[in-house]
């Protein structure tokens, strides 16, 4: 072609992306060089091959231009570099590198792209091997992100697709597309690796009003790849379909497009669980879990489609098929062949729903079904704006972490130190592993599954009872409690565990007493004291207060016990207290011996909730202890419960009496608490409440009982002015509990201390933390000096679990605590010096449970401390960090520190570590790895001094030799070439009691779950 002939048509600029091609690479490369289309130039995108194709694509297309990229980012990421390095071309066509195209392709594209007014024109697919058979010719596509073939697999072509038509996908693998559009549209979604970026592509063009049309008088040979043995490749696909949709949909599209979008990914998860595909099982949550994670890129890009998009939605669904492409292949698929695997359970649901008690069944899953709806409602913005670490929020660290930290016998609450940790790290590892593909969703869970639980919980409770209306009922008059909710907005986990545990625990008391009507499944005495038992060490692994709320339990019930006349099940009770606190103590050994030696009540019973305000018996019996207040719907749950006392008969009010005697013993316990009459201080009002929140909800379930089956002999006003109360009070437990789903995010703080705090840490290595604050306030547990100031010591600027649960002072942090009160005395004003033996580069004093806009009260971290802060020579109060006093101490070096005479610097009496001067050292570029292993590269020969007590440790290798100091720190000194390290041995034996621990629960639970026949 001429040179002038070139210039009459516009310039096209074919962009194939590539990466470690197969043989068809060349044929594609042949096939643009074959092209008739006089204005063609060609882009090749190297996407990170191994051996780059340089050499090849200057044989076959000298002409060729050639951009490589060290890495391969996706086809999309790769392609869209085609719109910075190509300039004035009002073309753009794209193409894959196993595609090889018909000579007149690119003209028959182009030429359409003028009469049709496309903006994306694609060509007719055929199988590489036999171009007789059709491939693709454009795809379709449903609502929910599922691309359609619109041809049948293996179809031949007999002309019948030759018609130009408008598609609603056109397939990446070749596509024109005007630069304008291209450029208009932002090219396509860098995040959409290895498929569907098609599909979001062509969604957007049609919301910007641009045609897409097939061309099928042209065509492309396309060489099919078998995709099922990917790793991931169903994982990946999931997660693309929901972000085309979370991006290309508008707000009221959403709305009613995400219901089902999660009803279909919950069906396709049971779907995949049932059928023994555990491994896919996984792909639909996961998916969500990517995209929660991602909402602030997919915010932007929606707002990036919003201010181009000209059609609305309704016309581009238009252009989709109608219904689930998913789940019509499904049915097509499964029972269209014969293969009904739902039948079973269909049949089984049939079953309950048509019995006896059917109109019961159907009332109770319904109520189910709406419990479910509330949960969600009342957790969306949970679900998508993520968490906040606030409060007593579980923050995760890494599984490894957590494992180490419960096998590596160092524990690392403040400075470190030998000791047993709780399996409740084994068990928190395990999930955080089971997890790996979520982080979002497992803190999510972590908030709201407690809520859940407690639903459940109580929905087990009642259902001895014999009704799933009751069972139902009760689930909701648990649920609509506004306790849980004032618990998650003071950020109080302990509280939530035992709310989501409290009717699971009745329950078994219940049992463990053979009260009718829970004596239904036949065990013997101790069989039900070790399942009693091992329940309480499962929920004090996680809120040690559940061993007081274990001991409440048994005795409330010992007195409804006397109130119904029917005293025989009290020794049970009295041996069922004792089991609450023998088998927790057994199956936590050797930590529970770690506890005792250390033992505090106050640790024990936790600190109070940061907003626990209640002056009268009436905020108890509203459930409102702290900030929230319900007003005066939960008169609707009082009354519920009432009229089973009433109306009840036989095992029905002995029910109704056991749950009121729960309540109203937990309220008098609380309120006799708070008022001073008892030796010993309670666990806080929300942590005891949730026995009596259980113990009304049974009375509740025994009220829809009651009205089931007691008031038949009744008269009719009597029975109708019963069941009026009750259907009024029931509507206004539901009302109550809607209300405190209103928020969106059951009052859980908006904003937390992490988001800055993390940046306080040096850059220049590792670095401590004194956080001072109150007990109520603090995400991990704090010490108390013996001037009455809470401290807490963590490794950088996050803390998380790993500082929970350490009872009393723990290593050499109680010295810290003595310094801080000198400084308080007036004894010196370089609290900073005191300080950098320890390596504490930075104090931060926590006023707050959150930051503004949270409006709670502000507590004193005691002790008179905050106020003398400002008066300290040395150290420097940090600007930017609203809400928190943040001083950096001038004085530290970090907890690994080069000094050139250890023992001379190094001082052990406060006098003598105000005359240390660290500052003649510099910070040692050692790295704590993992929560005993200390590794790194000394920039001197100077000795290190890595403050942590020095027993147990050994040299991580042959370089280094240790050594205590005079204050009993470890100290690294070079032995030969190479990196410095110590690392932490723990000796043989408390891992075998490690392994002798979980041996023992092993045993109890094979034991608990074993049935037997009492005699």
């Amino acid at each position: 072609m001429t040179e002038a002939s070139a210039a009459d048509v516009p310039a096209v600029v074919a962009v194939c992306v590539t990466s470690n091609p197969g043989s068809q690479f060349r044929q594609c490369l042949e096939s643009l060089v074959a092209q008739d289309y006089p204005n063609l130039s060609i882009l090749v995108i190297d996407a990170g091959s191994d051996t780059p194709v340089v050499d090849e694509v200057a044989e076959i297309a000298p002409e060729a231009f050639i951009h490589r990229l060290q890495t391969d980012p996706g086809f999309s990421a790769a392609a869209n570099q085609g719109q910075s390095l190509v300039s004035d071309a009002p073309f753009l066509m794209f193409c894959h590198d196993d595609v090889a195209l018909d000579a007149h392709c690119v003209s028959a594209l182009v030429e359409e792209v003028f009469r049709s007014n496309a903006g994306i024109v694609t060509p007719k697919f055929v199988d590489w091997d036999d171009h007789r058979r059709l491939s693709q010719v454009g795809m379709g596509s449903d609502r929910f992100g599922v691309m359609v073939d619109l041809v049948e697999p293996g179809e031949f072509d007999q002309e019948q697709y030759d018609g130009v038509r408008d598609v609603f996908v056109a397939p990446s693998g070749v596509q024109l597309v005007r630069a304008d559009l291209f450029n208009t549209l932002g090219g396509f979604d860098p995040a959409l690796r290895g498929t569907n970026e098609d599909l979001d592509f062509s969604w957007r063009a049609h919301a910007a009003g641009a045609r897409v049309v097939v061309v099928p008088s042209t065509f492309v040979r396309h060489k099919k790849h078998d995709h099922s043995s990917t790793p991931d490749r169903g994982r990946i696909l999931a997660r693309n379909r929901l972000r085309t949709v979370l991006v290309t949909s508008s707000r009221l599209t959403l709305l009613r497009t995400m219901p089902l979008v999660l009803a279909l990914m919950v069906m396709e998860t049971v779907y995949r669980t049932v059928s023994g595909r555990r491994a896919q099982a996984g792909a639909a949550l996961g998916a969500l879990s990517w995209n929660l994670s991602r909402l602030k890129e997919i915010r932007a890009r929606r707002a990036e489609l919003r201010k181009v998009r000209q059609i609305s939605d309704a016309e581009v669904r238009a252009l989709q098929v109608g219904g689930s492409a998913r789940l019509s292949g499904f049915f097509r698929g499964q029972f269209g062949s014969g293969q009904d695997r739902l039948a079973g359970l269909v049949g089984s649901v049939r079953a309950n729903l048509t019995g006896a008690d059917a109109s019961s069944a159907r009332a109770g899953f319904a109520i189910g079904a709406l419990l479910i709806l509330v949960g969600i409602f009342g957790s969306r913005h949970l679900i998508t704006r993520g968490t906040v670490s606030v409060g007593q929020i579980p923050v995760l660290p890494e599984a490894s972490v957590l494992l180490n930290e419960w096998w590596g016998g160092w524990r690392s609450i403040g400075i470190g130190g030998e000791g047993w940790a709780p399996v409740t790290f084994l068990a928190l590892g395990l999930v955080k592993l089971a997890f790996f593909w979520g982080d979002g969703v497992l803190d999510l869970l972590l908030v709201v599954g407690p809520l859940a639980f407690g639903a459940v919980g109580a929905w087990r409770l009642a259902s001895p009872l014999g009704s799933v209306r009751a069972s139902a009922v009760a689930a909701v008059a648990y649920a609509a409690n506004p306790l849980p909710v004032a618990a998650i907005s003071a950020a109080r986990w302990e509280a939530l565990v035992v709310w989501g545990a409290a009717p699971f625990m009745v329950g078994a008391v219940l049992r463990l007493q053979r009260a009718l009507p829970f004596r239904k499944v036949s065990r013997s005495l101790p069989t039900r004291l070790l399942r009693y038992g091992l329940l309480v060490g499962l929920v004090s692994a996680f809120a040690p207060p559940a061993l007081v709320v274990a001991v409440v339990i048994p005795a409330s019930l010992a007195i409804a016990a006397f109130l119904i006349a029917k005293p025989a099940g009290i020794p049970s009770l009295v041996l069922g207290a004792v089991a609450a606190v023998v088998v927790p103590i057994a199956i936590h050994a050797p930590w529970s011996v770690a506890v005792a030696n250390r033992f505090s009540w106050e640790w024990l019973i936790g600190p109070r909730s940061p907003e626990e305000s209640f002056d009268s018996l009436a905020d108890l019996i509203r459930f409102a202890p702290g900030s929230i207040v319900p007003g005066f719907l939960v008169g609707g749950l009082l009354a519920a419960a009432a009229v089973g006392l009433l109306i009840g008969r036989g095992e029905r009010l002995d029910a109704s009496t056991r749950g009121w005697t729960l309540a109203l013993s937990t309220w008098g316990l609380v309120w006799a608490g708070r008022r001073g009459w008892l030796p010993l201080d309670l666990p806080a009002a929300e942590v005891l409440l949730p026995v009596a929140a259980a113990g009304l909800s049974l009375a509740v379930g025994a009220t829809v009982r009651s009205i089931e089956l007691d008031l038949a002999e009744k008269g009719r006003l009597w029975r109708n002015l019963n069941i009026a109360v009750a259907g009024v009070s029931l509507v206004v437990v539901a009302l109550l509990g809607l209300q405190a789903s209103l928020s969106g995010r059951w009052q859980l703080p908006t904003q937390s201390y992490a988001g800055f705090t993390a940046l306080l840490a040096e850059d220049e290595g590792p670095s401590r933390v004194l956080w001072l604050g109150h007990p109520s306030l603090m995400t991990i547990d704090t010490q108390r000096s013996p001037g009455g100031i809470y401290y807490a010591i963590t490794n950088e600027g996050n803390p998380d679990v790993v500082g929970r649960f350490a009872p009393g002072n723990h290593g050499i942090n109680d010295q810290v605590g003595e310094r801080l009160d000198l400084v308080v005395a007036g004894q010196t004003s370089n609290l900073g010096r005191l300080l950098a033996p320890y390596g504490i580069d930075v104090v931060i004093v926590v006023p707050q449970l959150a930051p503004a806009p949270y409006e709670g009260p502000s507590l004193d971290p005691g002790g008179g401390i905050a106020p003398v802060l400002d008066r300290q020579l040395d150290l420097r109060r940090v600007s930017g960090t609203p809400s928190l006093a943040v001083y950096q101490n001038d004085e530290s070096r970090g907890p690994a520190v080069e000094l050139p005479e250890v023992d001379r610097i190094v001082g052990v009496s406060p006098a003598e570590q105000l005359d240390s001067d660290f500052t003649v050292g510099r910070r040692a570029n050692l790295e704590l790895s993992r929560p005993s292993l200390w590794l790194g590269a000394a920039e001197s020969t100077d000795e290190i001094l890595l403050a942590v007590p020095a027993d147990g440790w050994q040299p991580a290798n042959s370089s280094t030799r240790l050594r205590s100091s005079s204050a009993d720190t470890l100290v690294l000194t070079r032995a030969g070439d190479g990196p410095l390290g110590a690392r932490f041995q723990s000796p043989t034996l408390p891992r075998l009691l490690l392994v002798g621990q979980l041996l023992l629960i092993g045993a109890g639970v094979a034991l608990a779950t074993r049935r037997d026949r009492a005699k």
